[in-house]
């Protein structure tokens, strides 16, 4: 399931994306541009893609896993089309015992891995199969 555009901003706003109203070139008037947390400007947010989901987003987690999905056919354990994403966090001023863990599963990797990081900013930890 792909997020719709107010997900989109969410998640990409935690990680850094801020949107800004920026004098075009020529003076011709204003856009909307987003801005990420090294300076960088942007036309637009970045899409969910796996590319960008470990340039922005992972490597300010705690942890994070993803992996194939497999089921037992008979005597052999065959990879399906789904992917499994999971992330664990430390929620800010709480000890490491504290996790919160998110978990997602999609045919889209990228799609399982922002579902799995979503749900644990969006402080509802909790298992979304799409």
């Amino acid at each position: 399931m792909k997020p719709n555009g107010e997900q989109a901003k969410k998640f990409w706003k935690k990680f850094g994306f801020s949107q800004e109203r920026v004098k075009e070139v020529y003076d011709i008037g204003y856009s909307n541009m987003w801005k990420n947390d090294k300076g960088y400007w942007h036309s637009a947010l970045p899409p969910i893609t796996l590319d960008n989901l470990f340039k922005y987003a992972v490597p300010k987690l705690e942890g994070v896993g993803i992996s194939r999905k497999f089921e037992t056919r008979g005597e052999r354990i065959v990879p399906t089309e789904y992917w499994s994403a999971i992330v664990t966090e430390k929620p800010e001023g709480r000890d490491i015992f504290a996790t919160m863990q998110g978990v997602a599963t999609d045919k889209d990797p990228a799609l399982a891995l922002f579902w799995a990081i979503y749900s644990v900013f969006d402080k509802s930890p909790r298992e979304v199969i799409a």
